[in-house]
């Protein structure tokens, strides 16, 4: 089992929906491990087994759904993870709301959006 991280960028993704509908249609690729998909930053966090699956399999199964996956240069990747910024794994995923639910971050966004009004 080869395991591989990577962070792709995401073509196509313009809100939480999207980002929901990229993680499960990653997800039920065999040797897929693991799928974190930011549509704030439009990037896609992909554990995966590398003897399994590849990237080409992932923009397979997402073109036909209108997105589709490159991967971002290895010094952006490495810059923002929790240990860089001394933050454990729950902490980091905190900060970047990986943690909520989309009624959670609809929620914060009409917060937001009434600030600003």
């Amino acid at each position: 089992m080869q395991n591989n991280t990577k962070i792709y960028k995401v073509k196509g993704m313009h809100c939480a929906s999207c980002a929901s509908i990229i993680e499960r249609a990653v997800k039920k690729i065999e040797g897929v491990e693991e799928v974190s998909v930011n549509p704030g930053t439009e990037d896609a966090k992909i554990s995966f087994d590398e003897s399994k699956t590849s990237t080409d399999e992932f923009n397979k199964k997402l073109e036909p759904l209108g997105y589709s996956l490159s991967v971002q240069e290895s010094h952006n990747t490495q810059d923002m993870s929790a240990s860089s910024m001394g933050m454990s794994e729950d902490e980091y995923r905190e900060h970047l709301g990986l943690n909520q639910t989309k009624k959670e971050k609809l929620a914060e966004l009409k917060n937001m959006k009434s600030m600003l009004m």
